[in-house]
């Protein structure tokens, strides 16, 4: 199995997905300040979240297994399409 890599920061698709709730909790939770965030470009709506304030939750296991998963699967297709179509 590859290398897991741990971010540094979350996009709020990947702490719904974490915390199982709607990407628009998360955000609300951001501008509420129960979770540690802050914008991109003000207020612009884009929300970066240190991902060190999950390394205890208790799904984050399986939401680094999942990111793996998924990465390896971008690859294998990545690859297959370079097969085919590539040079």
């Amino acid at each position: 199995m590859a290398e897991q890599t741990i971010p540094d920061d979350l996009h709020v698709r990947d702490v719904a997905l974490l915390l199982d709730v709607t990407p628009q909790m998360v955000r609300r939770y951001c501008a509420e300040g129960k979770i540690e965030a802050y914008q991109r470009l003000g207020d612009s709506g884009k929300w970066i979240i240190p991902a060190a304030q999950f390394f205890h939750h208790p799904n984050w296991p399986s939401f680094l297994q999942m990111r793996e998963q998924l990465k390896s699967q971008s690859i294998r297709i990545a690859e297959k399409m370079e097969k085919e179509f590539g040079e």
